[in-house]
């Protein structure tokens, strides 16, 4: 206290501390749990609030305690101690809202654990999870609702939850020999990124009536064959606004297009890196409409570097200098209520782009065309 005064400060300075508790949690939130704890050393105001914080971040980099091979015991056992200990001195009487771990495949007894607390909001960084997990899931014992795993190990084959109403699945591995089974009758949002082959057996999804918004990019279609991109979409056909990102042609054929349900919801689509093979303009534009066509409530269609592959570093074709742009007499597309086409763009090289927006008037002669270069 005397040093306090000998620098001019008084307790009636000290105006943080005088916030509302709802207001410290929310600074609080933003601190991984080392810091967090570390935070009752501040001031007596300070000394329980970390207890009742509804959000915990914990993160082993904080700990320093490396990976793979290179993992220290001693760091490591520091590290799960701290898990329990954080555990075990939290407020009975305060809700977990929000959980992240970052933590190598060593440890998921923790999630486990922090599940069983009540957590709305569960986002997992690197974690190893096995059937234990889609127990609790599946137990109905956590009003869970937002789930984030990215880079997990995943050695469980189904999620299934009916509170679970957000889920993202970012660059996991999928250990089971199974396809993955996604049962959420409450899910409004769903976002997969499919990096690696772990999912070439599938990806099912059932009871998706509640399913407003959806987001799935392919990077390569090596790793989710035709036939899984194509089982996926016919499961999304509530959706409000679709993203697809990298998906093959052939999962959109003209002659497949009869099996699949019309996405009579559907106001937005997003092709991103779409139809870049080299065929013909013409048939990529039919099976373009064809796919928009089985939604007619369509307002908005994007098109993200799709369409026309772009070599700006090849040289100029001679036979692509000039180009000769003549009237289209195709029927035009059956979309009544679009309104906006929106092309994203790098480079027009050998005037491809130029190309297809004028063939793309034609079929779509009532909607406005927004051109915007992306560098």
């Amino acid at each position: 206290m005397a040093k306090r005064a000998r620098a001019g400060i008084t307790a009636s300075d000290d105006r943080l501390s005088a916030l509302p508790d709802g207001v410290l949690h929310t600074i609080l939130s933003f601190l991984p749990a080392r810091q967090l704890v570390q935070t009752s050393l501040l001031s007596r105001r300070w000394k329980d609030l970390w207890c009742s914080t509804p959000c915990i971040n914990i993160d082993e980099r904080e700990f320093d305690i490396g990976s793979g091979r290179n993992v220290q015991a001693k760091k490591w056992s520091k590290f799960e101690n701290f898990n329990t200990n954080l555990l075990l001195f939290r407020s009975n009487a305060a809700s977990v809202d929000k959980f992240c771990l970052y933590a190598h495949e060593h440890n998921h007894r923790d999630v486990d654990k922090w599940i069983r607390r009540g957590i709305k909001r569960l986002y997992l960084s690197n974690v190893s999870l096995d059937n234990c997990f889609a127990e609790l899931l599946s137990s109905g014992s956590s009003p869970l609702e937002i789930l984030e795993l990215r880079s997990c190990w995943n050695y469980f084959w189904d999620i299934t939850s009916h509170t679970l109403k957000d889920l993202f699945i970012d660059s996991c591995i999928h250990h089971d020999a199974h396809p993955l089974v996604i049962t959420a009758p409450g899910l409004t949002s769903l976002r997969l990124n499919i990096t690696n082959t772990s999912y070439a057996d599938g990806i099912s999804v059932y009871q998706t009536t509640a399913l407003a918004k959806a987001a799935i990019v392919i990077p390569s279609p090596v790793f989710f064959p035709v036939d899984n991109q194509r089982n996926l979409l016919r499961s999304l056909f509530s959706v409000t606004k679709l993203e697809l990102g990298g998906f093959e042609t052939k999962a959109l054929l003209v002659d497949e297009f009869s099996e699949f349900q019309k996405f009579a919801n559907m106001r937005t689509l997003l092709f991103g890196e779409i139809f870049l093979d080299e065929g013909c303009l013409d048939v990529k534009l039919e099976l373009l409409g064809s796919f928009m066509q089985n939604a007619p409530c369509l307002e908005k269609l994007t098109l993200y570097c799709s369409m026309v592959k772009e070599h700006c570093e090849m040289e100029w074709d001679s036979k692509r200098r000039s180009i000769n742009l003549q009237r289209q007499n195709q029927k035009a597309f059956q979309c009544p209520k679009l309104k906006v086409v929106e092309v994203l763009y790098e480079d027009d090289h050998h005037h491809r782009l130029a190309e297809f927006l004028w063939v793309i008037t034609a079929r779509l002669p009532h909607a406005s065309i927004t051109l915007t270069k992306l560098r």
